[in-house]
C-alpha cells in the first residue's frame, strides 16, 4: 500500500489518543492540580505532560499523517522508506501512552512518574525528529519547493528536529537552577507554541487557498519577498524571546516582537483577497478562513498583554494554539480527506458543530480576558464565562473526535487512491508508484 492512505491511520490514532488526553485532564482535576491544591513541582510536571501529549502527540499525528500522504503528490517522489510512517506513528502513540501512565502515578510515586514521563517524551521527540530525514532527503534530491509553489515550507519540517531537542532539554532542566529552567522553558514555549503553530497555520492556509483552490493569495511581490520577510520576523522574535528569558525581561517592549511573524503571515495571505473570494464562493474550508481571521485579534491581545500585564502572553498563545493552529490543521485535514473521496467542492459537508463551538469558546475566552483586564462587566460572573469556554471547547473536541471516528470506520466506501486535485499539479501518473531516491 506504500504511503497512500497512510493519513487514515494517523487520523484514527489521533482520534483514539484523545481519550488518553482527556483522561489526563480528568486526573488533573482529581488530584487538585487545576485548583492549585497540588505541590508546585507536581503541577509543573503535569502541565508539561499535557502540553507534550497534545501539541506533539495527537495533534502532531494529524500534521504528520497529512505530510506523509501529501509529499509524494507534491514532489512526485516518495522521499521516505515505506516503513518510516509506521515507525513514526507507533513510537509516537506508545510515547503518549507512557505519558498517560505517568499521570496515574504523579501523587504517590512521583519519582517513578518522572522517569516514565522521560521515556514517553523521549519516544515522542524521537518520532518527530525522524520526520526531519524527509526534509533532508528532499534537499539532497534537489526537490526543495519555494513557498510560492504552495508546497510545505522546508523550515516547517526542519523545525521538527529543533522541537525534539528543545523539548528534551526543557524536561531535563525542569528541576535545575531557576535561571536555567526559566531560559529552557522560554525556548520550549518559543518553538513548541509560537513557531510551530504559526508555521502550521501558515502552511495549511497557503496550501489550501493558494495551491488547492488557486486563489491569487501570493502576488509577484509577496512571492518574491514574502518568505524572506517572514524569516526575518521569526529571527527577530527568536532573538528577543531568548533575551527575554536571559535577564532582559525588564524592558517594556520585550514581548512585542511576538506579533511580527503573526502579522507578517496575516498580510502575506492577503486577507482582502480571501474575504473577497469567500463572499463569492462556497467552495472553501470555513475553519481555515476563521483561523486566518483570528490572527489580528491575537496580535491585539498580545500587544495589551505585553504592555500592561505580566502574563507571558498566556491568552495570546492560547488563542494561537486553538484559534489558528488547531483550526487550520483540522480544516486542512478534513478538506484533504474529502479530496480523496472526490466530493464536489461546492457540495462538501462543513464541520459546523466544531467550527461554531470552537470559535464560540474562543470568543468567551476573549470576553473573559476583556472583563478581567479592563474591569468591564459584560456577561456577569467570570466563573460562568470559564464554564461556557470549557464546555464549548469540550464540544468542539468531541465533535472532531466523532467526525473522524465516523469517517474512518463507517464512511470510506467512496474513498479513492489519488486525491481529486492531483491532475491539476502533475501529469496523470501515480506518485505512490514512484520509488524513492536511493
Amino acid at each position: 500500500m506504500g504511503s497512500v492512505g497512510i493519513y487514515l491511520d494517523f487520523y484514527l490514532a489521533s482520534a483514539v489518543m484523545q481519550f488518553v488526553f482527556w483522561a489526563m485532564l480528568i486526573l488533573r482535576y482529581y488530584f487538585g492540580i487545576e485548583e492549585g491544591g497540588a505541590d508546585a513541582g507536581i503541577a509543573k510536571i503535569s502541565t508539561f505532560s499535557v502540553i507534550v501529549a497534545m501539541g506533539l502527540g495527537w495533534l502532531m499525528l494529524v500534521a504528520l499523517g497529512t505530510g506523509f500522504s501529501l509529499w509524494p503528490v507534491l514532489y512526485k517522489v516518495t522521499p521516505f522508506s515505506p516503513s518510516l510512517p509506521r515507525v513514526v506513528l507507533w513510537v509516537n502513540v506508545l510515547g503518549q501512552c507512557l505519558i498517560g501512565i505517568s499521570h496515574l502515578m504523579l501523587i504517590e510515586h512521583l519519582e517513578t512518574a518522572t522517569q516514565v514521563l522521560l521515556i514517553g517524551t523521549t519516544m515522542i521527540c524521537f518520532s518527530i525528529a525522524l520526520t526531519a530525514t524527509v526534509a533532508l532527503k528532499l534537499l539532497r534530491m534537489g526537490l526543495y519547493r519555494s513557498i510560492d509553489d504552495g508546497g510545505p515550507p522546508f523550515i516547517t519540517v526542519i523545525l521538527c528536529l529543533i522541537i525534539s531537542v528543545t523539548t528534551m532539554v526543557a524536561l531535563l532542566t525542569m528541576n535545575a537552577s531557576k535561571e536555567l529552567s526559566f531560559f529552557t522553558e522560554g525556548i520550549f514555549i518559543l518553538f513548541n507554541i509560537d513557531l510551530l503553530w504559526m508555521s502550521i497555520g501558515f502552511t495549511c492556509a497557503l496550501g489550501h487557498f493558494g495551491r488547492r483552490l488557486e486563489w491569487p493569495v501570493l502576488g509577484p511581490l509577496r512571492s518574491k519577498f514574502g518568505f524572506k520577510l517572514l524569516l526575518l520576523a521569526f529571527a527577530i522574535h527568536i532573538t528577543v524571546m531568548l533575551a527575554d528569558h536571559s535577564g532582559w525581561n525588564h524592558l517594556w517592549w520585550i514581548q512585542l516582537p511576538f506579533i511580527l511573524p503573526l502579522l507578517t503571515i496575516f498580510f502575506l495571505l492577503s486577507p482582502a483577497t480571501l474575504v473577497r473570494n469567500a463572499l463569492s464562493s462556497r467552495s472553501y474550508s470555513r475553519p481555515m478562513l476563521a483561523a486566518v481571521m483570528w490572527m489580528p485579534v491575537i496580535a491585539l491581545i498580545a500587544v495589551y498583554e505585553a504592555l500592561y500585564m505580566n502574563s507571558g502572553l498566556e491568552s495570546a498563545r492560547y488563542l494561537l494554539l486553538f484559534g489558528v493552529g488547531i483550526q487550520s490543521l483540522f480544516g486542512f485535514a478534513i478538506w484533504y480527506h474529502q479530496d480523496h473521496k472526490h466530493q464536489p467542492m461546492h457540495d462538501r459537508r462543513q464541520p459546523w458543530l466544531f467550527l461554531i463551538s470552537l470559535n464560540g469558546s474562543l470568543l468567551f475566552h476573549v470576553t473573559h480576558f476583556i472583563q478581567e483586564t479592563l474591569e468591564w462587566t459584560i456577561l456577569g460572573n467570570h466563573h460562568i464565562l470559564d464554564g461556557l469556554d470549557l464546555a464549548l471547547l469540550l464540544v468542539a473536541m468531541v465533535s472532531w473526535l466523532a467526525w473522524w471516528l465516523w469517517e474512518l470506520l463507517f464512511s470510506l466506501h467512496d474513498w479513492h487512491r489519488l486525491p481529486m486535485f492531483y491532475t491539476t499539479i502533475h501529469e496523470a501518473d501515480d506518485p505512490y508508484e514512484v520509488k524513492g531516491a536511493d
